[in-house]
């Protein structure tokens, strides 16, 4: 039988060696894509130009093959920040100047010319990082921007037949497919750190084919 893929979304619960319990459909998610920020910065002196910071970040927590967007950390989760500092359209040599990271007002690293820093995420719904340089020609940068934390989500493909009654409620399950999609866990391999379980109609299903 010719088969078309219809795509529903559901927030499930997955945990390590746990099990993920479909609770209500949600539609098609949507995951944010962010980049690299760059704007103006804080200017702590007088200066008639404003040197900006051109940041970037990125976590390696899971997300599927073909997802394209920005993969957003959860708690647990490795973050690689680093930053470069353009002033008059040109890249800044940091070497000799003493460069701090803070993550929600704390200190993390302090270095002559340390242009990255790595954090691991915390329980907040965002991190606020903040890049202080002590002294670039007589005055201190700033730049402060947030990381948004996030959880780990699994998404439901449910492949139904191209025929359909008029009642589609009311075929069997044996017509359907459900195929379950892990973002943004802090794993490298679902199939080997994810222990899932499947509940229909509160019934569990003992196993699972392909």
């Amino acid at each position: 039988m010719t088969k078309s893929k219809k795509i529903i979304g559901l927030i499930g619960r997955i945990g390590l060696m746990g099990r993920i319990e479909l609770i209500r459909p949600i539609g098609l998610i949507g995951l944010i894509g962010l980049i690299g920020l760059i704007s103006p910065v804080r200017f702590l002196a007088n200066a008639q130009t404003a040197p900006q910071f051109l940041i970037s970040w990125k976590s390696n927590n899971y997300v599927p093959a073909d997802y394209s967007g920005k993969i957003l950390p959860i708690r647990g989760s490795k973050i690689e920040m680093g930053f470069d500092l353009i002033d008059k359209g040109k890249i800044i040599n940091l070497s000799n100047s003493e460069i701090s990271w803070y993550a929600n007002g704390e200190l993390i690293a302090r270095a002559n010319g340390l242009k990255t820093a790595n954090i691991t995420a915390g329980n907040r719904s965002d991190l606020a990082v903040r890049i202080s340089i002590s002294d670039y020609q007589g005055a201190e940068l700033e730049k402060t921007f947030i990381i948004p934390i996030t959880n780990p989500e699994a998404v439901l493909d449910i492949h139904a037949p191209t025929k359909i009654t008029n009642n589609q409620f009311g075929l069997g399950l044996s017509n359907h497919r459900f195929e379950v999609h892990p973002f943004f866990f802090n794993i490298a391999d679902p199939l080997n750190e994810l222990s899932l379980s499947w509940k229909i109609n509160n019934n569990q299903i003992k196993e699972a084919t392909d």
